[in-house]
């Protein structure tokens, strides 16, 4: 007798092992969907998208987003079941056929309205400033008359002209230049702005559209922003020419525009 006392209760503690055993990852979301799917049909929906909600922060796997769907659908929740519908739709393990069903649901899904935007408050009046009494001009001292100077005119530096249109031709690149690369920070900041909306939006038309304009605003930037290089570049030696004062030959410099497989660039050859 003592020796089956001895099995039976070797017996019972290896059960209570094997009971006391923690389940993993995947036995809890079948557990817990299992149990969701039991409040479903009693009719507990609050409970059963509870369950849902957990099972899919676990494992975000497509199945418990339809089922969440269809209990937020039951519950009248119709925003949180449109949103559940689209999220399963763009869930890469759906079935087709489910996935037909749920963009059937969300035509009846109206897209979310943006809150008004409040109105810029008027700006304050003025106060009216009385203008301050004006002071006593003061008497002028006498003043005795300068001697007479006679002045020689001096001829202008032989290459003041050539100086002139150098400078010109500086001044204008630079401005250019300049003006270039500031719309290019622009359309660059526009093209990220679209990024971060593409990747927040979650409606594949939209998607497509913000990915198109973003990628054009991006080329465009790029664009500018070697236009505006080359230009400021070039203005550098046009306005060392037409700031130094020197009687030598009138110097010379050429531009010549270099088109590469990314950009646009530029050469510059001078001669002092």
């Amino acid at each position: 007798m003592s020796a089956l006392t001895s099995l039976a209760l070797a017996f019972t503690l290896a059960l209570g092992a094997a009971a006391a055993r923690p389940e993993t990852a995947d036995q809890e979301v079948e557990r817990l969907g299992r149990e969701a799917i039991k409040l479903y049909k009693a009719g507990s929906y609050d409970k059963s998208i509870e369950l849902l909600v957990r099972a899919y922060a676990i494992r975000p796997l497509a199945p418990l987003l339809y089922n969440l769907a269809k209990a937020y659908d039951k519950k009248k929740d119709l925003e949180n079941a449109c949103a559940s519908w689209r999220k399963y739709v763009e869930a890469p393990g759906a079935d087709p056929k489910l996935s037909k069903k749920a963009e059937e649901r969300l035509t009846t899904c109206k897209a979310p309205e943006k809150p008004p935007e409040p109105e810029p408050a008027p700006p304050p009046t003025p106060k009216p400033v009385e203008p301050a009494p004006p002071a006593p001009a003061p008497t002028p001292a006498p003043v005795a008359p300068a001697p007479a100077v006679t002045q020689t005119a001096s001829a202008p530096p032989p290459n003041a002209g050539h100086q002139g249109a150098w400078l010109g031709l500086g001044v204008s690149a630079a401005v250019l230049g300049v003006g270039g690369l500031g719309a290019g920070v622009g359309l660059w900041a526009a093209a990220d702005t679209a990024h971060q909306r593409f990747v927040a939006s979650t409606d594949a038309g939209q998607k497509r559209s913000l990915r198109a304009t973003g990628q054009m605003r991006a080329d465009l930037s790029t664009a500018l922003y070697s236009v505006g290089g080359a230009l400021a570049v070039a203005s550098i030696p046009l306005l060392y020419l037409g700031l130094r004062h020197e009687e030598a030959a009138s110097p010379k410099a050429v531009f010549v525009p270099l088109l590469g497989p990314s950009g646009v660039g530029g050469s510059v050859s001078c001669q002092f």
